[in-house]
């Protein structure tokens, strides 16, 4: 019980070392805390990385083509000069 409350307070307290701290991108901190966490957790690298890569391949399948088509979209919107201010 206790390495689980310890494991999970240094985990939040990482993630907020490097991204406020550090200014790391929240993806990689985010990362960063996760795979810390699991170590902390007692899992093996093996079985960490494989939960990670289904974790994530999971979410990539769920919200993928919404983030594709937002680039898209971005890129259209840039290339036409929709997004230029004139003053």
């Amino acid at each position: 019980m206790l390495i689980t409350i310890s494991g999970f307070i240094i985990s939040v307290a990482l993630l907020i070392f490097l991204t406020v701290k550090l200014r790391w991108p929240s993806f990689l901190a985010l990362l960063t805390s996760s795979y810390c966490a699991g170590l902390i957790f007692g899992l093996s690298p093996e079985v960490l990385m494989s939960l990670v890569m289904e974790g994530f391949g999971a979410t990539l399948r769920d919200i993928g083509l919404t983030v594709a088509l937002g680039a898209l979209l971005g890129f259209i919107l840039e290339y036409s000069g929709a997004t230029h201010q004139y003053c």
